[in-house]
């Protein structure tokens, strides 16, 4: 059983929608049938830059390649990571200086 599993298990206990309970369970395998919507494949490319980034609880160091055709079926280049973490450090930087006492 890993985290996948498990947060599937709890939507579905909170019944959640069906989009979360499917983004929940496959977060790690965007293209496979049941996982592979834009939902999704938008969750795992999240997930992909935030851990190359070490952003957020990063167990493992080990970086992630995003799955190439992940990017061709939601219209974006590679160069989004880049975008994305250029917007992502600004609302951090707003963040920290939020919770600052």
């Amino acid at each position: 059983v890993d985290h996948c599993i498990v947060g599937k298990i709890l939507a579905e206990k909170w019944n959640l929608s069906e989009d979360l309970i499917t983004v929940m369970r496959y977060h790690h395998s965007p293209l496979c049938e049941e996982g592979s919507t834009e939902l999704n494949q938008t969750v795992y490319l999240a997930n992909v830059i935030c851990k190359n980034s070490g952003i957020g609880l990063v167990l493992d160091k080990t970086p992630l390649e995003a799955e190439p055709e992940v990017f061709t079926k939601l219209g974006v280049t590679k160069d989004i990571e880049d975008e994305v973490l250029s917007e992502l450090q600004g609302e951090i930087d707003k963040a920290m200086e939020f919770l600052k006492v």
